[in-house]
């Protein structure tokens, strides 16, 4: 009995009638395909809990679609023709997931609100969408909106005054209602768990985060114009126990002294597990990640993106709880030796110490990227033992790097990934694993004909 079929990527213009004769079938994939209509026998597809119609020039979609009551997961994205969606679609209650970033959604049909078990809604970029249906409020179980790229410049009442029960809501571009949601919820016994905002370019306005103390998930852009650590440290990020993950962007990685200040400004609480640096333009990262404080105890996942200007990182070898590192685009730094591991005061100050001896000890996986001027990277010599729990590796785009630690000799490295690192590739040769989708698709027209043959 055939469960799961996928058509994406293939060359298919047209759904068959015949797949209505499909009764098991779960999940069902056609995106990127050139099919711009569904046919009418979709809606006898029962027991499907996943459609995707993703990246298709689809331009309408059948009323019978409402008659899948079991489907969980429907994915729109970038179907840019398709600016109506049917308008009994509030008979799918079991829906859990709908994703319409980028797709030409014009309005949403109200019945979109029965859909009571609905917990996540991806607008983002949904540039002709301009208003929500005003009984939003009837979505109890909704935990993530995405309005980024929208044309919804108010938000109706009853979703305002719920803000607060979201685990994340990205208004990223929706600069004149942060003040408005920040009054409304310092109401509130608890703030916003997640916000992400974007910084007016005429005034910094960061000041209006402090007013919610409970953010889990924080993303802030345009910090250009954030002034310097006086202004950053309005935003109080230091006592917000609750912050998670934090993200930190400018808008381009210019070489500027300011950020610095900036960054130093916008400490985060000792509770942070997952933090995003992007085009930051400074020559040094900001004394709160050095070793010596200590300071990040509890982080898990460190990306530093597009910081071209930095020369050196600070020893995060001795974080103790970090698992991923994932580092691209700081092309300004040649060298990765002792001061990536540890700081000199650390071995003075815990030589009698074991634990020291083991440096990024939870380290899963280390990914290297665009990094031009990297030419050497220099582990520390016994009695130091450095990525014990290893398993991934990615070196990319790191073309005058000569030499790395012994990863072969790391009994824990299960992926090794070089690439476009000249100098290295002699001695590490890697070859990229692709899959033949053209192979894949026609075993699976196999399967299917096979399958339909089987119900004749």
């Amino acid at each position: 009995m055939l469960r799961h079929l996928d058509f994406s990527s293939s060359d298919f213009k047209v759904l068959p009638e015949s797949i209505s004769m499909l009764f098991n079938l779960r999940s069902l994939d056609i995106s990127r395909c050139n099919i711009s209509v569904l046919p009418l026998s979709v809606g006898s597809l029962k027991n499907l809990l996943f459609l995707d119609i993703s990246h298709t020039p689809i331009t309408e979609i059948p009323d019978s679609i409402s008659r899948i009551y079991s489907l969980q997961r429907l994915n729109f994205r970038y179907c840019k023709n398709l600016e109506a969606l049917p308008r009994n679609i509030g008979a799918l209650t079991q829906l859990r997931s709908l994703n319409l970033e980028g797709s030409g959604i014009v309005e949403l049909p109200d019945s979109i609100c029965r859909i009571y078990n609905l917990e996540r809604l991806e607008f983002w970029n949904c540039s002709e969408l301009k208003a929500l249906p005003h009984k939003f409020k009837a979505l109890t179980r909704l935990r993530s909106l995405d309005l980024e790229g929208t044309k919804i410049t108010e938000l109706p009442e009853s979703l305002t005054s719920n803000l607060w029960k979201f685990k994340s809501v990205n208004i990223r571009r929706l600069e004149v209602l942060v003040p408005y949601l920040v009054r409304k919820l310092e109401q509130k016994k608890n703030a916003l768990p997640v916000l992400r905002t974007r910084e007016s370019r005429e005034s910094s306005g960061i000041k209006e985060l402090a007013g919610i103390p409970s953010l889990r998930v924080l993303e802030i852009r345009c910090l250009e114009n954030v002034t310097g650590t006086k202004d950053a440290e309005r935003a109080d990020l230091k006592y917000k126990k609750n912050l998670r993950e934090l993200s930190l962007k400018w808008e381009n990685e210019e070489a500027n002294n300011n950020s610095v200040m900036v960054l130093e400004g916008l400490r985060p609480h000792r509770n942070l597990e997952k933090l995003v640096i992007e085009n930051f333009g400074g020559a040094r990262l900001p004394k709160w990640m050095d070793s010596s404080s200590c300071y990040l105890p509890n982080l898990v996942e460190l990306y530093l993106s597009n910081c071209n200007s930095c020369k050196k990182l600070p020893a995060l070898g001795v974080l103790p709880g970090l698992r991923v590192l994932w580092i691209y685009g700081m092309r300004s730094m040649n060298c990765l030796g002792q001061e990536f591991f540890y700081q000199e005061n650390d071995k003075e100050e815990h030589k009698e110490d074991v634990e020291v001896t083991i440096l990024f000890r939870s380290l899963t996986r280390l990914e290297l990227g665009d990094m031009d001027n990297l030419e050497e990277w220099v582990a520390p010599p016994p009695p130091y033992i450095s990525f014990p729990v290893l398993e991934t590796l990615c070196i990319i785009g790191c073309c005058e790097l000569t030499s790395i630690p012994d990863f072969q000799s790391c009994t824990s490295l299960q992926e090794l990934t070089i690439e476009d690192c000249d100098k290295l590739n002699k001695e590490f040769p890697s070859e990229p694993i692709t899959t033949n989708r053209s192979v894949f698709h026609l075993l699976n027209l196999i399967f299917f004909l096979v399958s339909y043959a089987l119900f004749i």
